[in-house]
This record gives C-alpha cells, structure tokens and sequence, in this order.
C-alpha cells in the first residue's frame, strides 16, 4: 500500500532541496548527490527491505511518536467515570481541566524526539515515510554544513571535497534516511563548530554565541553535546587565560580578558555547585567520578549486544579505576574501528568491518598530518573540541552494534579536518595543465602561516 502522505513529503523535501542546492552553485551537484543517495535510501527501506538499522531504535521511536499523538494532550479525549481524561492524562489521573500541554514536554532528554516527531503526526497522521522524509531534509542539511565547515579552516577546494565524502559515506547515507536523532545531533554539531571555527579565526563574541545556541539546541536531541559545549567553553577560558596572562606579565590589564574568564568560569562553577542534571552525563560530580565510569561501562557490557552477538570481548570492560589507564584507549580503538575480523560472527557484522576500515582511513590521515592541523587555528580548535565528544563515547560504548551508530555523530568533524588531504588529490588535469603545470594541487587550503 502506497504512503501518500509520505511521498507527498518525500517530494516536497525533494522540491525544496532542489531550489536550495540551485542557488549554491559550487556545490550544486554535491547537494543533488546527497538528496538522490538518501532519497534512494528511503525508498530502498519502505518498499524493498528494512535499511540495516532500520529495525530497532528507528521503529520503537516512530511507535512512541505516534503514542504520544493518539494518548498525548492533542486528540480527543478518554471517558471514565465522572471524568473527562485528555489523552496521557489517563496515566495520571488528571481531570481535563489540570491537563496542560507543558506536561507532555519531555524536555531535553531522550524522550524529546518523538514527542518533535508527535507534533508532525498531530498535523499529518501517521507516516513512517514523512519521519524519513524529514530525516532527508536535514542530512542534507548536514553536507551543506559539512561543506561550510571545510571552507572555512582549509578553503573552498577541500569543503567540497569534504561534502563529497560526507554526501557518500555509508552510515551517514542510512542515518540520515531513518527517523533517528543522530541526523539531527550531527547537523547541529556541524552548524555549531562552523560557527566556533570562525571564533576561532576571529574571535568575536557573537560567534561564540551562535556555537552555544546550536550546540545547545542539540542537547534536547541528546544530551552527549552537551560535552561539546563545555570543551568549548574549556577552550575560551583557555585562550582569555592565556592573554589575560600576558598582558599582566607586560604590566597591564586585559580588561575584556578578565570579564569573559569571569563569565566562563561563573558558568561552569554554576553548573557544577547547582547539581544540574544533564541527560546521559548526570551531574559535573558524576563526569569527575571515575568509579562512576568503570560502574557505567560494565552496565553496558552487561546490558548490550549480547542478542546480535555484537558485544565487545570482556576483558574491554574494566574491573577498577586503575584499568582506565588502559581499558579507554581499548575502547576508544573499539568505538573508531570495530568490529574486527575476530570479531565477524555473522554476514551483517560484515557492513561494520567495512564501516571500520573507512574509519581507520580517517583517522590515519589526520595522524598523519597532525602537524598541519595543529597549525591551523580553526582545525585546531575543532580538534580539541571534538575529542572529549569522542572520550565519552568511547567510555559509554560496549558492543559495535551502538559504536557504528555513535560514531557516526562525529564522522562529519574527522571528514572535516582530512579534507585539506583530500583537496591535493587531483581526479583529472587537462594536457595543457600538466604542461604547463598551472594547477596546484592544494593551491586552496589554508595553513597556519595564513589563517589569521
């Protein structure tokens, strides 16, 4: 049976993408690729057979989405004895006068996206395909940050070469086809760190700013970049630190200096002395207690994959704070690369390995080139900011069912700061410019000798 309302918005997202990529020429048949690739992928999931992750998270999303839409505060209403129920309220025994529709918010947890996904359902109905639709939407999104992110550390030539890369990358190609959060996480981080890159090259405030609002718009969708933002923050007191420091070494005060350290370090003293809760984190007392980590790790070896026989071997999960030393550069290796070839236990473990491989490429290069990234001012800081994110993954992650899923939030950063790799690599020269030798190939990347 045909989804009329999710084609109809299949073709809408299609329509849409279409006039966006057309008045961004230069990476034009980037952004068509991406939005045929996930279009394709769509399709492939709702008419042929499910996509290789297509089945669990994406499904039990969808069904709590549509749970909220038929037993939220938003359709109709339950009769019991001399009470009117409004939908959930049922749950709780409020009368429909004391039901508010603040009380299905669910907040910044992991709960919120299908109570966003509800409010489409409210207006459409029900369609797993209009989720996917929109799911489209934003992936491609996600390329066209990937592409302003690469232009702005190493220039034009390797951010559309790093939105080639992110256009056709496998998981990102399936993630962005299922309704999940990680294509929504991944386009806010990428949207944020463009904005952080250019703080780092210039350093204004309100740039700054903009990278909080989105990473912190993020932390609803999962509250793991909430680790993003306090690297960053981190970072920013590092620098108002450094120059505070020099000015005063020369005799003088930096006034600007003083008041943003104060700010940044007030935020994080707030946060931490308030007892805020984040989600997936807990509290800052929680993130510095490394009994903590070894109890959560061996939680998760013992709560997940085991059933698709995709659970990390057990000598991965530490037994004391001691075996941190060693048990995080494990996992951390696990989380990248897995699964291994002594890993394969089953043909679809197979589409991880592959997954892996792609990933070790990666993360060879920029191990390779570290000294040109480390130059860069903006490559740089994404960099530093990034690996917490990556740190804290690899502490939470037991089986590489989750880590292909987990790493693929952060894909986009490692394409990313590979990108200017990418840019010397030159696919074809016209005769005239071999002769002639008038292309460089990384005639367009910036260094650190130039990004000021």
């Amino acid at each position: 049976m045909l989804d009329l309302t999710g084609l109809l918005g299949l073709a809408f997202v299609f329509a849409t993408l279409l006039i966006f990529s057309s008045r961004h020429k230069e990476i034009q048949l980037v952004l068509v690729a991406a939005l045929i690739f996930r279009s394709v992928s769509v399709l492939f999931h709702e008419y042929i057979m499910p996509l290789p992750d297509g089945t669990g998270d994406a499904v039990g999303f969808e069904a709590m989405a549509w749970d909220y839409t038929v037993h939220g505060p938003y359709t109709g209403s339950q009769t019991v004895p001399d009470h009117q129920i409004l939908g959930s309220c049922a749950y709780t025994g409020l009368i429909r006068s004391q039901c508010w529709f603040w009380m299905h918010y669910p907040g910044p947890n992991s709960d919120f996206f299908p109570w966003l996904m509800s409010l489409v359902y409210l207006i459409a109905g029900r369609s797993f395909l209009l989720l996917q639709s929109i799911s489209v939407f934003v992936g491609v999104l996600s390329v066209y940050a990937t592409w302003l992110l690469g232009s702005e550390i190493w220039g034009e030539r390797a951010g559309q070469r790093a939105a080639w890369v992110m256009a056709l990358f496998p998981t990102v190609v399936m993630y962005s086809a299922l309704p999940l959060r990680e294509v929504y996480l991944v386009c806010l981080l990428m949207f944020g760190l463009v904005w952080v890159a250019r703080w780092a090259r210039q350093g204004r405030v309100n740039q700054a700013i903009g990278a909080f609002l989105l990473f912190g718009i993020g932390t609803f969708f999962h509250g793991s970049i909430f680790v993003v933002t306090l690297a960053f923050l981190v970072v920013i007191a590092s620098k108002l630190f450094w120059r505070g420091g020099q000015s005063f070494i020369r005799g003088r005060l930096h006034l600007t200096a003083l008041v943003g350290l104060v700010i940044v370090g007030g935020s994080i003293l707030f946060w931490g002395l308030s007892g805020t809760y984040v989600d997936k984190l807990g509290r800052l007392t929680d993130i510095v207690d490394l009994q903590r980590w070894v109890s959560y790790s061996q939680a998760k070896y013992y709560a997940d994959g085991h059933a698709a026989n995709a659970v990390y071997p057990e000598w991965t999960a530490p037994e004391s704070t001691g075996d941190l030393v060693w048990a995080i550069p494990v996992k951390i290796t696990y989380l990248l690369f897995s699964p291994f070839p002594w890993d394969i236990k089953t043909p679809a473990h197979l589409i991880g390995l592959i997954d892996g491989l792609l990933y070790f490429g990666l993360v060879i290069i920029i191990f390779r080139n570290i000294k040109t990234i480390w130059r860069n001012k903006a490559a740089r800081t994404v960099l530093l900011v990034i690996l917490p994110f990556i740190f804290a993954y690899g502490i939470g992650t037991s089986n590489f069912g989750t880590s292909i899923r987990h790493r693929a939030k952060f894909v986009g950063v490692l394409i990313t700061l590979a990108s200017f790799w990418f840019a010397r690599l030159v696919i074809h020269r016209r005769p005239t410019d071999i002769e002639n030798n008038t292309v460089q190939p990384n005639q367009n990347i910036r260094i650190g000798a130039t990004n000021k």
